[in-house]
């Protein structure tokens, strides 16, 4: 790439604000071109597809107790589930017994 495609591409960058999202989605283009390529991942072997598959499990159960929480909440809330009063306080000890 000569330089002046640099100097138009600094020209572009500089006033990215006139050009809006056009102007970004050409450096997105320029940058993924100039950039070298990504490599492909690895695959996984069954030891961590294992510790994928429990870490999965255990925030399925997890969820669910939040749920499970967040339900009960809302019945609270909405009067749908009743609840006992506290019980009544006891009556001040007189001062005066002791002496």
């Amino acid at each position: 790439m000569g330089p002046e495609i640099w100097i138009g591409l600094a020209a572009v960058f500089v006033s990215g604000a006139a050009l809006g999202s056009a102007g970004v989605l050409l450096m997105q283009w320029v940058a993924g071109k100039v950039g070298s390529r990504p490599a492909l991942p690895h695959s996984a072997d069954d030891r961590e597809i294992e510790m994928l598959r429990n870490e999965v499990s255990d925030l399925s159960r997890q969820v669910q107790n939040l749920d499970a929480r967040l339900d009960f909440q809302e019945q609270l809330l909405s009067g749908a589930t009743p609840t006992t009063p506290p019980p009544a306080r006891l009556p001040e000890p007189d001062g005066d017994e002791g002496s």
